[in-house]
This record gives structure tokens, sequence and C-alpha cells, in this order.
């Protein structure tokens, strides 16, 4: 086996528990889950203000889309995962186990996107510019907390020969067995890195004041889904229909309602009027 050296290959062997409370264990990625959170919804309420939207509004309506987007990537996780253990009233305990992983982004888009377009038609809200800017700081807060899955080593990539990633914590249990000790596709880096890319040409586009109102969605939902078509290719899971693995059967839908969005506003108002010229 080729070993893992820099600068072609990370070994990690970071504990995911961060700290122990008396008999709570605080893991790294329920705290970087949290922080991505709070990120995004600072950064949420700056854009809010920019369009003149009522602060304390929208915040009610980020707190609904949190709440069903956890449930969301909580359930769909379930349901990918054995859903008979989880249901299991011997290990029902696990299944409200947050801040250990098991969290789907597919689950937690579909119940983000569900709870703002159920808080936006309650109190009459303009449902385009409110998931507008919800996915403006979507990626940016999805980057953070895919840290954590870095640190957990639960995204398993496919092996290599000496470079990548090398998880080296055998007290490390939330590492599948099989990616202990060997190098792989750097899969969890990869999905930052392309949040973190989605991100950035969002905020150029909002700072450009280049679209119409519901294509900030449309794109955000486009480029994820066709990011996690690509990244998945790279991680260890089975293929099943047509070749493909679940998570890029998932991606399709989400990348033809991305675009249909998109195209769809194009006759819209535009999301940001240009700023009053002064003299």
């Amino acid at each position: 086996m080729d070993p893992c050296q820099l600068p072609g290959c990370l070994r990690i062997g970071v504990d995911p528990v961060a700290l122990h409370l008396g008999g709570v264990s605080l893991y790294w990625y329920g705290i970087l889950v949290a922080a991505g959170f709070i990120v995004g919804v600072r950064l949420a309420l700056i854009a809010a203000a920019a369009e003149g939207l009522d602060a304390d509004q929208l915040l009610s309506a980020l707190l609904v889309a949190a709440l069903l987007g956890l449930l969301g990537a909580r359930l769909y996780y379930i349901l990918e995962n054995n859903p008979g253990h989880y249901l299991d009233p011997a290990h029902l305990g696990e299944a409200l186990s947050l801040w250990q992983g098991g969290l789907s982004f597919y689950g937690a888009i579909f119940g983000a996107a569900l709870g703002a377009w159920i808080y936006a038609a309650r109190y009459e809200l303009p449902t385009l510019r409110l998931l507008d800017i919800g996915a403006l700081a979507a990626p940016l807060g999805l980057a953070i907390g895919r840290i954590g899955n870095v640190v957990n080593g639960d995204v398993v990539g496919y092996r290599t020969h000496g470079w990548g990633v090398e998880y080296t914590s055998s007290a490390n249990l939330l590492l599948p067995l099989r990616a202990l000790g060997h190098t792989q596709q750097p899969v969890g880096l990869y999905e930052v890195a392309v949040d973190a890319a989605l991100f950035a040409v969002l905020l150029y586009l909002y700072r450009a004041r280049a679209l119409r109102r519901g294509q900030m969605a449309g794109l955000f939902l486009a480029g994820w889904a066709t990011g996690q078509l690509v990244v998945q290719a790279f991680r260890d899971t089975p293929p099943g229909w047509g070749g493909l693995k679940a998570a890029q059967v998932a991606a399709l839908p989400l990348i033809a309602g991305g675009l249909w969005l998109f195209l769809r506003s194009r006759s819209a108002v535009p999301a940001r009027q240009a700023a009053p010229k002064t003299a």
C-alpha cells in the first residue's frame, strides 16, 4: 500500500468528539452544522435588509425552514439507511442522535424549501424572494457543515494509491471499518469545495444584480444537484438504476426543477432593483 504523504495526501486522525460535558458528548459535526446555520442566517439577514424585507419575519421563516429542513434531513437519511433499525423501539434513541451525523442534505433542502413555502403562504410573503435569499445563504452554510463529514470520515470514497485522505483513528466509532488505514478519494473535501464554489458564483451574480426573482433559487438547485451528480461518482456506494447511485438519481429531478424555475423566472421582475442615483 502506498504511504499517505503531504502534499498529495492528508492524514486525518481527529476525534469526532470535540468535548465531553458531564455525560454528554459534543461532536464536531454538530458544532459545524450549527456554525453553518448561524453563518447562513446572518448572511440571509444582511440580504433581507438590502431587499427591504422585515428582519423579524425573515428570521421566523428561517427558523421554520430550519426545523423542517432538520426533520427532512434525518428522515431522508433513515429511509436510505435501514429504516427498520431506526424505527425499532430498542434503537429509537439513535434516530434522534442528530449530533453524531446521519443527515441527508437532500432531505434538508426538500424540508427547508417546504418550510419556507408554508410560512410564506401563511403570512402572504413574497415566496420567490424568500427562496432566493435562502438559496444565497444555503451553500455557505452547507460548506461549513460538510467539514463535519470530513472530520467524521463517514463519507467514504473509492480507494486510491497513496493520495487523497487517510483516516487513522481506530477510536473513531463513526468511521466505517473499510475506510480505516486506507487512502481514498477525498469526497468530503470535494463536497466542501463544490458548495463553496457555488456560493461564490451566486454571491457574484447577486452583487451584479444579474438575476430575476426566482432565478437564484433555480440556479442553486440545479448547481448543487449537478455538483452531487459529479461528486457522488467518487463515493464508495453501490450503483443502482442505470448504473447511477441513489444520490445521483435523486439529483436528476432537482436539476430539472432548478432549470425549470430559472427559465420560468426570466419574465419576473428583477431580484434587486438598481440603487437610485444620487447627485
